[in-house]
């Protein structure tokens, strides 16, 4: 017969049972097939992470990967024997999590009510327990009063961190992240801790990122703005965040056919076409083009500025004085003085609203995303 030997140390503070820092701090077996266990759940741990980190930054997690997590789940409870409450309580904690992910709201209950029977104070059993709060100020506030007897839990400041970013409370959650990675040390993770470090770290960028260009509490940022940036996009976000379409269509909402009508006039104003190859092939181009370029966003930022400006000389400065000084080589390496967009580009980057990634190229065929366009429309903004 094997032997379990458990070690528990049981604080009641508030009501609530905390678990230590790992499962292998809470329970030791001498047998190998456990060892195999706490590998499985270990798995299952780091699988769940990576799925909630996804769902962060693209506003949803996959059905087909959340239910195929939790079939793995099942298919492995199903085929080992767990009798340490502590093994039940994570497994079915995590399968919680996972169903929550997947919006099964009354199976993630149910999971709750199962796990918390077997360790209440297990670190996801409390994260599920959190999570199913009716709103996610409520959520908010029971993970904060969870993190005042148990400041240690990283787990919970991570999602102290994510729901202070639902609530676009943006330089508070990049707070509360960095508090979780101190938690976890900049030093080797300890047996059977998964590195919650490597990947909430994209996570807590991207929070960064959209603090930057918005400040905390702006209601208009939603959705995945890591995403490709694609025409419509283009023109929402240019009312969205700058003025520079004020003339044309002003601030109110347009429904399709008015937004029809305003692209229809931005094309016949040119607004589509480079300065030195004003065309209806050019225009076209443009507007079939199902991903915004960084050429493409320099040549219709450029021309609404122009416009804005009063100075239709803007559209043909650089090429002009290049023409009257008899240079012939750009000072972009891969914009040529001929390329059609080159006033484009240099009024972009002369500006300091698009930068030279590397210090000499501009890289005109490399996609933008939402959030490096609303980037974009933040500098010039400033610069009217």
């Amino acid at each position: 017969m094997k032997r379990f030997i458990v070690f528990s140390l049981i604080i009641t503070l508030s009501g609530f049972f905390y678990s230590c820092a790992t499962l292998q701090e809470d329970v030791y077996v001498d047998s190998q097939e456990n060892t195999v266990i706490f590998s499985s759940i270990e798995d299952y741990e780091r699988h769940f992470i990576q799925l909630d980190a996804n769902a962060i930054i693209e506003g949803g997690v996959n059905a087909k990967d959340a239910n195929k997590l939790v079939k793995e789940i099942d298919s492995y409870t199903a085929s080992v024997q767990i009798a340490e409450p502590a093994v039940k309580a994570r497994l079915t904690a995590l399968r919680g999590l996972v169903n929550l992910l997947a919006a099964k709201t009354a199976a993630a209950q149910a999971d709750y009510q199962v796990a918390k029977k077997e360790q209440s104070g297990d670190r996801y059993v409390l994260l599920l327990g959190c999570r199913l709060e009716k709103t996610i100020e409520d959520s908010l506030a029971k993970v904060e009063a969870l993190l005042k007897n148990d400041s240690g839990n990283y787990v919970l400041q991570v999602e102290k961190a994510r729901l202070l970013f639902r609530l676009q409370r943006y330089d508070q959650a990049i707070a509360a992240f960095d508090t979780a990675f101190l938690l976890l040390g900049a030093g080797k993770l300890s047996e059977g801790q998964v590195d919650y470090r490597a990947v909430y770290t994209p996570v807590r960028d991207y929070v960064w990122d959209i603090n930057s260009v918005s400040g905390s509490g702006n209601e208009n940022l939603e959705g995945n703005l890591k995403e490709n940036l694609s025409f419509d996009d283009m023109i929402s976000l240019t009312r969205m965040h700058s003025s520079l379409l004020d003339n044309i269509s002003g601030k109110a909402a347009l429904n399709s056919r008015q937004k029809k009508d305003l692209i229809e006039r931005l094309n016949s104003e040119a607004y589509f076409s480079p300065a030195m190859e004003m065309s209806d092939e050019a225009s076209q181009a443009f507007l079939s083009s199902k991903f915004i370029t960084r050429q493409l966003c320099a040549r219709f930022i450029w021309n609404l500025y122009a416009q804005n400006q009063g100075d239709a000389s803007l559209l043909t400065k650089y090429s002009e004085r290049y023409k009257a000084s008899g240079r012939t080589k750009s000072p972009v390496s891969d914009i040529s003085v001929e390329n059609p967009d080159f006033n484009a580009v240099l009024g972009m980057v002369g500006n300091a609203f698009m930068e030279l990634p590397d210090g000499r190229n501009f890289f005109p065929e490399e996609r933008l995303s939402k959030l490096d366009f609303i980037s974009i429309l933040q500098k010039v903004s400033q610069a009217e």
